[in-house]
């Protein structure tokens, strides 16, 4: 599946990128080690969504990446 039409990053593409790492990346991360960069961030929902079912969390602890994220912006679409 399609998660990011702008830079054409699959939902595959985001879970290579997860595989061996402890700790959940935030999106700009992600889409740094993918060699992309943030263009329209409607795919900021569905790649924390991912992250989130790849770590197994449905509430994210206050000191990871995305939950700082989503805290300091009030929603997934800015970075």
């Amino acid at each position: 599946m399609i998660v990011c039409s702008c830079n054409v990053i699959t939902e595959d593409n985001i879970k290579e990128c997860l595989n061996g790492k402890e700790r959940q990346p935030s999106v700009g991360t992600i889409l740094k080690e993918l060699g992309c960069s943030q263009v329209c961030g409607t795919c900021s929902n569905n790649i924390v969504n991912i992250v989130r079912e790849h770590y197994g969390s449905i509430e994210m602890t206050t000191d990871d990446p995305i939950s700082s994220f989503i805290r300091r912006n009030g929603k997934y679409c800015h970075l």
